[in-house]
């Protein structure tokens, strides 16, 4: 009975102590009315260096992220911010942010993909990360040799467009998400694909258009209305 006792107050002790350190406090999102983040503040242990990259006593690197920490009562959720150990991938001496999704460090471009147990960084194969650009309105960019399209599964290139005249029709989406029309000096693009016989001087994206009800069109040139990158005949 006693060694059960003694193993509680031991256990007590030191999660009390990983609390004081880490000074969790428990703040509703701003953006959600279900979702409680577990706010942690631990400027003992983790010095701020730049972006969300932090540093320990022994110059080890981390990011501060969040991950799942189950469901509470009703529909509310959790999430808990921790510090996560990247030691063994950024150079400090190489690393840019180009905005909150991508960046770049030892040579390559990458961007964060986030799930259930935080921040991951994926490559964007190909990259030239001194010329890379983010675009503006959604999830990509370009450098000078490709442009750069994707996420959530992925951030591929889009074969044939022309980096150097590029444009960005809609529609706009700052986070991950697919559907956009793109045009260049010579083709149009829906997502990765070409669209065959597009006019590109005329084509351009609009606001999708409801007809008896149903989705009719979303892009349009002297010629023709599409939908989706489909030709409506």
């Amino acid at each position: 009975m006693k060694i059960i006792s003694s193993t509680i107050l031991l256990f007590v002790v030191f999660n009390c102590i990983a609390q004081s350190r880490n000074k969790i406090r428990w703040v509703k999102a701003p953006y959600s009315q279900s979702l409680y983040i577990g706010l942690v503040d631990d400027t003992v242990n983790y010095k701020h260096i730049v972006d969300n990259i932090y540093k320990d006593s022994a110059d080890k690197f981390y990011i501060l992220t969040q991950a799942y920490d189950g469901k509470g009562g009703g529909d509310s959720l959790f999430t808990r911010q921790y510090y996560k150990n990247m030691s063994s991938f950024f150079d400090l001496k190489t690393y840019k942010k180009y905005n909150k999704h991508f960046f770049s460090t030892n040579g390559k471009v990458y961007w964060w993909w986030i799930n259930s147990d935080g921040e991951f960084p994926n490559e964007v194969h190909g990259a030239d990360p001194i010329t890379f650009v983010p675009f503006d309105s959604v999830f990509g960019g370009k450098d000078k040799n490709y442009v750069y399209y994707g996420c959530p599964w992925g951030v591929d290139t889009i074969k044939g467009a022309n980096p150097k005249s590029i444009k960005v029709l809609g529609p706009y989406n700052h986070g991950c998400d697919y559907d956009c029309y793109f045009k260049d000096d010579e083709n149009v693009f829906f997502e990765f694909e070409k669209i065959k016989g597009a006019d590109v001087k005329s084509f351009k994206y609009i606001k999708e258009k409801l007809y008896k009800g149903k989705l009719y069109y979303d892009a349009k040139d002297k010629h023709y209305k599409y939908y989706k990158g489909k030709r409506i005949e």
